[in-house]
């Protein structure tokens, strides 16, 4: 079996690269799917001044000030989702929220590549084709429905991918560096998509410090670096905006933050107290493990840690600012990275032990209990109200839809007024008319909703692009999201190619029955003559 065994610490087989891209197809296939079937054309909810009122509307008049693309947005700024903005409205020559849900799906299908890439070397050839499949998995159940099926949602992926960059960079660099200097710069990146991304500078100091403590880096230059790193993330969270109108969502005592960091640290089990320890013990050992065996900082072990520690960051963070509502589905993305590493910690936990022997049995006996309790959990989880909050968000952007097209044919605000909540995609009924009845705004709405060819060539010609893009746009929002179940289908495909690779592939590296058959009837070698 000694062939085996080199096949299955095999680096970059095909294997891998078919189970890769596997997982790619599933997740966007599972997402353009829910977006064919869920998605709305109407803007939603903070997505009408955010993008509309404060950037679109001056842009269209010839001029955006810079405070109101920095301006605050609860509590963070968005400075890098409202550029995106600008360019998907420069694109698609008009506002399109379902194009923007097929952008965001690509962004999160990036960062969920870029993470599983950077942690392939830290398992098995076998293991990493597991890790694709589970993450498919665990990507593709809609738990973070509201970020797929908003237009508004980007921050969360950029933040995401921006902070493991910034990780993978400030882990391995030495201070000053010039891939330090861009670590910290994809940090910035990342504060100004969410304000989760100011954790990440704190987390890259922690990782620093613990680095020196067992001699993996060293000298007053590094202290240096670490007091820079820690100093600049808690400026960066400390210059968090504070609206005075979510201080009912903050904890009001500590007994609440407790309760609602044990529910968030849980997910996706049932929130008990022994739940957080339990789902993240494979994490906390690889780095107890890490840090005894003084890995250096190459050894990927430290990025996995580093991404463990941002993410409980940010559940502590949540516990205290949205302690009422730390499961709300747009915050499950976040988690299910957690999960994720969890995942790569147990496998790279096992990888490191011996072939055979007790340790390796009680290792693997440890290993599956972990998955079967987590994975028992996600599917408790998924049954639990995903497909009923899923249904209900398709239901009422049908209703959305219709009572805005009917307010835009009529100026009638009893389309508006009065309706029962969330049938309006709005909390302010004026306001939102307001809104509505900007030429500006009119102009650049979906056709679904507005019908207008004079006034959409009359702001298409606003446009730096002039429009130029905007067939080639409406066609892939339309064509894609009905692509989504082929993809996904196709992605199912490649994992029984990517199963039949790692077959030939161990076929191959069996010696061949002749040659063992010949090896057992050869006579035994005479005893050599020692007279």
């Amino acid at each position: 079996m000694q062939g085996l065994e080199a096949t299955d610490d095999y680096p970059e087989g095909p294997r891998w690269w078919l189970a890769l891209l596997a997982c790619v197809l599933v997740i966007m296939g599972a997402k353009l799917t829910l977006i064919l079937f869920y998605g709305s054309p109407v803007p939603f909810w903070d997505q009408w001044d955010a993008e509309g009122g404060q950037i679109y509307q001056p842009y269209l008049q010839g001029y955006v000030p810079l405070g109101n693309l920095i301006a605050a947005h609860n509590e963070h700024r968005i400075l890098i989702p409202r550029l995106l903005a600008l360019g998907e409205l420069e694109f698609a020559g008009r506002w399109d929220p379902i194009l923007q849900m097929c952008i965001n799906a690509m962004l999160h299908t990036g960062f969920v590549v870029t993470l599983m890439v950077l942690l392939r070397r830290m398992v098995s050839a076998t293991a990493a084709v597991a890790l694709t499949a589970f993450v498919a998995l665990l990507v593709s159940v809609p738990f973070a429905w509201e970020n797929v099926l908003a237009g508004f949602q980007s921050q969360f992926y950029l933040v995401l991918l921006f902070s493991i960059i910034s990780l993978t960079l400030l882990a391995v660099a030495p201070a000053f560096d010039v891939r330090w200097g861009v670590g910290i710069l994809f940090a910035v990146l990342g504060y100004f998509s969410l304000s989760a991304g100011g954790g990440t500078l704190v987390i890259a100091g922690v990782i620093a410090a613990a680095q020196v403590a067992i001699g993996r880096r060293a000298g007053r230059r590094e202290w240096a670096g670490i007091a820079v790193l820690l100093a600049s993330g808690l400026v960066l969270l400390a210059l968090v905006p504070q609206p005075p109108y979510h201080a009912a969502l903050k904890a009001q005592s500590i007994g609440q933050f407790f309760l609602a960091l044990q529910s968030v640290a849980s997910w996706p089990l049932k929130s008990m107290p022994f739940a957080p320890f339990l789902l993240n013990a494979p994490l906390v050992w690889l780095a107890v493990c890490v840090l005894r065996e003084r890995r250096p900082l190459s050894d990927p072990a430290w990025l996995c840690i580093g991404i463990g520690g941002w993410i409980g960051m940010q559940e502590i963070l949540l516990a205290y600012g949205r302690a009422p509502d730390v499961r709300a589905s747009r915050y499950l993305d976040l988690m299910v990275v957690l999960v994720s590493v969890n995942f790569v910690a147990t496998a790279a936990l096992l990888k490191g032990l011996v072939p055979t022997g007790t340790r390796r049995t009680a290792g693997l006996a440890l290993a599956a209990a972990w998955l079967l309790i987590v994975t028992m959990g996600i599917g408790y989880s998924a049954m639990k109200n995903v497909a009923a909050d899923v249904i209900n968000r398709g239901q009422t952007g049908k209703m959305q839809v219709e009572n805005v097209r009917n307010y835009l044919a009529t100026g009638d605000m009893a389309h508006l007024k009065g309706k029962p909540f969330l049938q309006v995609p709005y909390p302010n009924a004026d306001r939102l008319a307001s809104l509505l009845n900007l030429p500006e705004i009119r102009g650049i709405l979906s056709p679904e909703l507005l019908d207008d060819p004079a006034a959409r060539a009359a702001m298409q010609a606003r446009l730096s692009s002039g429009g130029m893009f905007a067939p080639l746009a409406w066609k892939i929002r339309t064509w894609l999201p009905l692509a989504g179940p082929y993809i996904g289908f196709a992605g199912i495909a490649f994992y029984f190619l990517a199963g039949l690779a790692g077959r030939l592939r161990a076929r191959r590296a069996l010696p061949a029955p002749d040659a063992v058959s010949h090896a057992e009837e050869r006579p035994p070698a005479a005893a050599p003559n020692l007279a």
